[in-house]
């Protein structure tokens, strides 16, 4: 989850440390070789909420210092924005040079702390010669998925896969369901990105409310790192600790803090502003066609992204998603009422069917299976406050 901006960079320096380092590269590590596990604490901008994992290859032997991560990626990728949105994203695994890779994340102010794993020289040489089979160009690009094949539990299934079923978490059954759901997990790395928080609860469903088993919250950086400090590690000599040691290569510094206006204060002040104008509007016998146009337009554009990931996204936990009852493409009626005179004979029957719908969602809203964010209410209120009107208005001038 590196920066967008400095991704042709960051490759560029990759580059140029891997060939620098590639003559030294053999297939196997001297005996004083080490690797370790990276974390990387979060950031302030939406890819870098979460946090990031990635691996260090030291051998002082060879001179070699390597870090490897899963989280390259680049907006120059041909449809990038669509293929996101659909859930084809493509990320790749490749190196990095400890000096830039460091900077990076001291100039953001977040912290790298590295944690030396306790491997035998076998299970060394199969993370090392793993890591170098997968930066090949014909193995680098993975289907990314944000929970489940992402930056951390790439390095996960790895590391489990190399230490063949002696890696054993603290947590004794790897399936078992934890206290907290996906939406919880992610909403502890939202507290202070509101309006991330609302994105995320729009547009992912009733999944994302499962509870997630210990092993599937590892897929978060910081979770990675808290279940690997606790690990242990079967041997000849019994069970050890997993990390042998500690260091906190760079400090965090930054404070993060939510934007002055959240969606919680926008849309309560939104409805509260439409409820006013509604009421001069019904006072004055004046429709708003307009004021309709807008506001419902702008719920079909979010509707539209959320029908999309419904029905066409490969993402997980985006189908069921009941806030697709409130904001749907089939708002763009009053757009196309506006455009077209001839439809506004039938306005009503919308809006009389958009006022019991709306109602239909405030009622059930604490009742259906999936969490949805509580800005969610002022904004159905807003279209409930217009329908209504809408068909009051209506009625009033039927009857003179």
């Amino acid at each position: 989850m590196l920066k967008f901006k400095r991704f042709v960079f960051s490759l560029l320096m990759a580059t140029v440390g891997w060939m620098a380092s590639h003559a030294q590269i053999s297939l196997s590590l001297s005996d004083s070789a080490r690797i370790s596990l990276l974390t990387c604490s979060p950031g302030g901008s939406v890819e870098e909420l979460f946090g990031h994992t990635a691996y260090r290859i030291e051998d002082p032997a060879s001179g070699l210092d390597l870090i490897v991560n899963y989280g390259l990626f680049s907006f120059d990728q041909p449809h990038f924005i669509a293929r996101f949105v659909k859930g084809e994203t493509d990320y790749m695994c490749g190196p990095n040079s400890p000096k830039w890779f460091l900077r990076q994340y001291r100039e953001r102010g977040s912290s790298v702390t590295q944690r030396q794993l306790r491997l035998t020289p076998a299970q060394r040489d199969c993370l090392y010669s793993t890591l170098i089979t997968n930066m090949m160009p014909e193995n680098a690009t993975y289907r990314y998925n944000f929970i489940f094949n992402n930056c951390a539990t790439k390095p996960r299934d790895l590391t489990e896969q190399c230490l063949a079923g002696g890696l054993h978490y603290a947590f004794a059954d790897p399936t078992q369901e934890s206290e907290i759901s996906f939406r919880d997990a992610i909403k502890e790395y939202t507290q202070t990105a509101s309006w991330a928080q609302f994105g995320f609860d729009l547009c992912l469903g009733a999944g994302t409310d499962r509870k997630a088993t210990f092993h599937e919250l590892l897929f978060l950086p910081e979770k990675l790192q808290e279940a690997y400090a606790s690990a242990v590690i079967s041997g000849e000599t019994g069970n050890q600790p997993l990390v042998m040691a500690t260091t906190e290569l760079t400090p965090r510094t930054r404070t993060d803090q939510n934007l002055p206006v959240g969606p919680h204060l926008l849309f309560w002040s939104l409805l509260a502003t439409v409820m006013l104008i509604s009421v001069w509007g019904y006072r004055k016998r004046r429709p708003l066609i307009g004021l309709d146009a807008l506001l419902f337009t702008a719920g079909a554009l979010a509707g539209s992204i959320v029908f999309f990931l419904v029905f066409f996204s490969e993402h997980p936990f985006t189908d069921h998603n009941f806030n697709l009852w409130c904001l749907n493409p089939l708002m763009l009626w009053p757009l196309l009422s506006l455009c077209i005179p001839p439809l506004r004979r039938w306005d009503w029957v919308f809006y009389g069917l958009w006022a019991i719908s709306t109602a239909l969602y405030l009622i059930a809203f604490a009742f259906v299976p999936q969490d949805m964010h509580t800005a969610m209410l002022p904004i159905a209120g807003m279209y409930l406050c217009r329908a209504t009107s809408r068909c009051m208005l209506h009625f009033r001038q039927q009857v003179g």
